[in-house]
């Protein structure tokens, strides 16, 4: 049971991430973050989907600076993703995109706080790629 929820975050943080286009790194680091906080926390405790979207938004916040996401944009398809429909009208005003929204930035001192705030993670990438360019 433990194992399909950690499956179910990480394909959640997937799909919003392949809706956003956000880059391969940022998807590990949220995957990593999310991983990290239920190595001491319960899936009982705390919804692996709305962890999954709090870790997905500090990676976000970390190396995807000046990228054309914002937290407008991936509230809304993190809403789509949760709802399953793609389709699904959210403005600013409307009730699913403030409940994400809330639970996005409470959730993020929780996330934060049981990470140890160590939101320093190695890119595995650069790691690759220097290997592959001492080849």
């Amino acid at each position: 049971e433990e194992r399909l929820a950690r499956q179910k975050g990480a394909f959640f943080i997937l799909q919003i991430c392949s809706s956003l286009k956000i880059q391969a790194p940022t998807v590990a680091l949220a995957c990593t973050f999310f991983q990290r906080f239920y190595m001491r926390e319960s899936f009982k405790h705390h919804s692996n989907y709305d962890i999954a979207a709090t870790c997905l938004y500090i990676a976000w916040k970390i190396s995807e600076k000046d990228s054309h996401v914002t937290l407008f944009k991936m509230i809304i398809a993190t809403a789509r993703k949760a709802q399953k429909n793609e389709n699904l009208q959210i403005s600013e005003r409307s009730l699913e995109y403030w409940k994400w929204r809330r639970t996005i930035l409470d959730k993020e001192p929780l996330v934060l706080a049981t990470l140890c705030f160590d939101t320093e993670v190695k890119d595995v990438f650069q790691g690759l790629c220097d290997t592959c360019c001492a080849l």
